[in-house]
């Protein structure tokens, strides 16, 4: 009586060739990623020894004292750069408020129209301030038109 194993299947076909015929190209695919499994870990095997020992030697090898060239230090500039003013405006005293915390709490829309800037699906959009912040409506308006009609943006 033979033994299970040396039976061939119904079809005279060996394991290796049903496997082939039931998962296709992902039984061709299989070796090849083991193959390419296995190459990274031994790569990462040797780059990890290789920063452990840059000798080459084993692990518990005295490393050698770093031989990089110390680096010169520069001197601290004596005279301001050219152009070099400093700030434009004195600097604003700590606590001292330069906005206003809370406006009146209703909205103005500022009138206007602008050219149609870019390409693409059009983007409509408007401009609103709050009253009472004391901010020019307009100049604001036109803030946000240069913004948007930027290449970057």
């Amino acid at each position: 009586m033979e033994s299970p194993r040396g039976r061939a299947s119904p079809s005279g076909d060996g394991r290796v060739r049903r496997f082939v015929r039931r998962y296709g190209w992902r039984a061709h695919v299989l070796p090849l990623l083991i193959v390419a499994t296995l190459g990274a870990l031994v790569d990462v095997a040797f780059d990890a020894a290789a920063v452990r020992s840059p000798t080459g030697g084993g692990a518990t090898e005295a490393m050698p004292p770093a031989t990089l060239p110390l680096l010169e230090e520069t001197p601290l500039p004596t005279a301001p750069a050219e152009g070099d003013l400093g700030p434009s405006l004195p600097p604003q005293a700590a606590g001292e408020e330069t906005y206003v915390e809370q406006g009146a709490g209703t909205l103005a829309v500022v009138d206007g129209t602008s050219p149609v800037h870019g390409t693409g699906p059009l983007q409509r959009f408007v401009v609103e301030t709050e009253d009472g912040i004391g901010v020019d409506g307009a100049i604001f308006a036109q803030a946000v038109e240069e913004t948007l009609a930027d290449p970057r943006s």
